[in-house]
């Protein structure tokens, strides 16, 4: 399994919103949530449930991912051409 899908909730006093977070090891799940209760301060985030089935060797940490489960790396923005 290369990601995880879990629905993260950020409830405020008059109302619930409901988030899909993807997620290839329970650090980046936990990453996930600490995020989005960060940047809402006033509301509380938590973990609503999973998606998917999560397999027992589902890697805890990221350095457990395998090579071949990484994200690729991020593509350099192609420059413009100069034309003289």
């Amino acid at each position: 399994m290369k990601a995880a899908r879990a629905i993260v909730y950020l409830k405020s006093s008059a109302e619930t919103e409901m988030i899909t977070v993807e997620f290839r090891c329970w650090e980046h799940l936990y990453a996930s949530i600490q995020w989005i209760q960060c940047t809402n301060p006033d509301k509380k985030a938590g973990l609503e449930g999973m998606i998917n089935p999560i397999p027992q060797n589902f890697p805890v940490f990221e350095w457990q991912i395998s090579p071949s489960d990484r994200l690729a790396p991020p593509v350099a923005k192609p420059k413009p051409l100069i034309v003289q």
